[in-house]
């Protein structure tokens, strides 16, 4: 398991958890406010940075992704790579995830480009409340236009990926692609 993923589902984790517990569960009161004398930045942080239905959403959805990448890199084992490889003992996997899509890895990362989205650029989300891109359109325009690149790229791995695995498991090969006929999700993708 790669240690920057890791680190980086217990930072998405533990951001979250903090997120649902800095919110204030009642609001404030009009009358009688308390003067803490914190600086006005450290104030307004509980104000501004709240949990939306999209943020809590997006978490589940990177939790999600992550989770499935990481169940991938273990059925996979020592063939997982993130460059496209044919190993010399190299067999084709068709248990597990790989059961119901060719190339789950993927479908982990479209969960969690998806739930990056969510938590970073809707209304409610750090990046838009603390004005970064200036609106929640400009901030969408931008997570669109990245993740039609991220979306044309990991097609292009797919289907570079299954030409390499037809040419080595010709026979096996096209008994899985007939079978197992998406690529990151059953009946869509």
């Amino acid at each position: 398991m790669s240690m920057s993923l890791a680190r980086a589902f217990l930072v998405v984790t533990q951001a979250t958890a903090y997120q649902l517990a800095s919110t204030p569960p009642n609001k404030t009161p009009a009358k009688a406010r308390f003067d803490s004398g914190h600086p006005w930045y450290i104030r307004i942080a509980a104000l501004v940075f709240r949990a939306t239905p999209f943020n809590v959403l997006g978490a589940l959805f990177i939790t999600f992704g992550s989770m499935l990448r990481l169940f991938c890199f273990h059925k996979l084992g020592r063939l997982f790579t993130f460059d496209l490889t044919i190993l010399p003992s190299h067999t084709l996997i068709t248990t597990g995830p790989y059961a119901y899509v060719r190339h789950p890895a993927y479908a982990g990362s479209l969960f969690i480009h998806l739930g990056l989205i969510l938590t970073n650029f809707t209304a409610g989300s750090w990046v838009t409340e603390c004005g970064i891109t200036g609106s929640t359109a400009i901030g969408l325009y931008f997570a669109s236009i990245w993740f039609i690149w991220w979306f044309i790229v990991g097609v292009a791995r797919c289907r570079s990926e299954d030409a390499e695995l037809r040419k080595m498991f010709p026979k096996e090969w096209g008994n899985y692609a007939s079978t197992v006929q998406s690529w990151m999700i059953p009946g869509l993708l």
